[in-house]
């Protein structure tokens, strides 16, 4: 009799329906507190000079990197999600042109 496969935890974390899996993108780095209410920031370097603020509520999952002493972890992101990159406003702050839109090339 053939062992079923074990599905990953972050697969298990992500995916409710296999049959519809959702469309995500995934970042790595350093998590810490955004400005913003509703938010989570991201830095993309241990020296914290460029990072992105993520809505709480588009965050599908989040997993420690293996071995990295300053606590990286990986971030998946629903696609289209109005990620916000250092020093922009989200949109109700009145900067309607501080967000961009989360994509496979982001």
């Amino acid at each position: 009799m053939a062992k079923a496969k074990t599905e990953s935890s972050h697969v298990a974390a992500i995916v409710s329906d296999p049959a519809s899996p959702p469309e995500t993108i995934l970042v790595a780095g350093y998590p810490g507190t955004s400005a913003f209410d509703g938010y989570e920031r991201l830095y993309f370097t241990p020296d914290l000079s460029t990072w992105i603020d993520i809505p709480k509520d588009d965050i599908l999952h989040q997993a420690p990197i293996s071995g990295d002493p300053l606590g990286a972890v990986y971030v998946w992101i629903r696609q289209g999600s109005h990620l916000l990159y250092k020093g922009q406003a989200p949109p109700d702050a009145g900067d309607a042109g501080g967000e961009a839109e989360a994509s496979e090339k982001s």
